[in-house]
């Protein structure tokens, strides 16, 4: 009778215990030696009182924390929006203003390459007139030489007997060959002129510079002397040059001698320029502090680079000028024909 009231006690303890407190598998409060909160456990996962205020008391904080931490994260990207619209703003600004600088200075530009443009067209009518100074002399001996020639050719038609016709069929016929091999082929005097007649037989070896058709029984001819440079001046991957050739020119008969001393000529070429232009390239920086060029910057920068270029091409062409003029008049002094100039 005793057990069984002891064991009726206990199940009314645990009865009552279990309204109060019954244990959850999410529950998170466990007591220091890991033994569980409540007494017993029901499906329905319900919590004591404690348990629930405790997971209420952690939701509510968690919920403030997100909360808190969403409405930081809202002031800080407003914040960079505003920063990224106030930066624009300000970039817009300054690029506004110093398009306007850039504008003003390619104008300044033009007006003094324009300038420059209309000093350089004087110096081209200067370079003309240096380039016809001797044009009378030489336009005077060819006139003579002319003449003197047409006198051989009419003297040799006069005195060729009548059944001569073959005489005014010429058969020797100026020839180019190749007499001299080097690296640079294109050399005018590695070409020398001879003449061959109508069977392909060489009459006159190749020694001729130029060489023109036998017409009664002369012809003009030129002899190499020598060539070279009168300047080259060098500008970036640019040069500024004319080049010159020495010759002795005369008449021959069908033997390829003279029929009088020849003459010394001189041929040049007008000056030119040879090779590549300079070219302007934006310089770029790996700063990132370093302000990017706006178009019309760009612009001005070209401008002023040309400006550049035509200066110092104009100082180069003002001294190579003065050369040119100091060599024809030297070639001049010393006899030589002066060829007009090869373009």
């Amino acid at each position: 009778m005793k057990k069984i009231l002891t064991l009726a006690l206990l199940l009314i303890t645990l009865t009552s215990i279990s309204q109060t407190h019954t244990y959850d598998v999410y529950c998170n409060l466990f007591k220091p030696d890991k033994s569980k909160c409540c007494l017993t456990y029901e499906p329905d996962h319900a919590k004591c009182p404690a348990c629930y205020a405790e997971d209420k008391k952690k939701r509510i904080e968690r919920e403030n924390k997100e909360k808190a931490e969403r409405e930081a994260f809202a002031e800080r990207l407003n914040k960079q929006l505003n920063d990224e619209k106030k930066f624009l703003e300000n970039q817009k600004k300054d690029i506004e203003q110093r398009n306007i600088v850039a504008e003003n200075k390619i104008n300044s530009l033009d007006s003094k390459i324009e300038e420059l443009r209309k000093i350089e067209a004087q110096a081209d009518l200067k370079l003309k007139s240096i380039l016809d100074k001797h044009k009378t002399d030489q336009d005077k001996i060819n006139a003579e030489n002319d003449a003197y020639l047409k006198e051989l050719r009419e003297s040799a038609k006069t005195n060729a007997p009548k059944n001569a016709d073959a005489f005014w069929d010429e058969t020797l016929i100026p020839i180019k060959y190749l007499v001299f091999k080097s690296k640079d082929r294109d050399k005018d005097n590695n070409y020398l002129y001879g003449y061959k007649d109508d069977k392909g037989n060489i009459k006159i070896d190749p020694k001729f510079y130029k060489a023109e058709e036998f017409i009664n029984g002369y012809a003009k001819a030129e002899i190499f002397i020598k060539e070279g440079y009168i300047f080259s001046e060098r500008y970036c991957n640019d040069s500024y040059q004319s080049l010159f050739t020495y010759c002795e020119m005369g008449i021959i008969n069908k033997n390829g001698l003279w029929v009088k001393p020849p003459q010394r000529v001189l041929h040049y070429s007008k000056p030119f320029w040879s090779g590549f232009d300079c070219l302007v390239y934006e310089t770029t920086s790996n700063d990132k502090s370093t302000k990017r060029a706006t178009e019309r910057e760009r612009e001005a920068n070209k401008r002023e680079a040309e400006l550049q270029k035509l200066k110092d091409k104009q100082k180069i062409q003002e001294k190579c000028d003065i050369k040119l003029e100091r060599f024809l008049d030297q070639a001049r002094s010393e006899g030589y024909i002066i060829e007009s100039p090869k373009n």
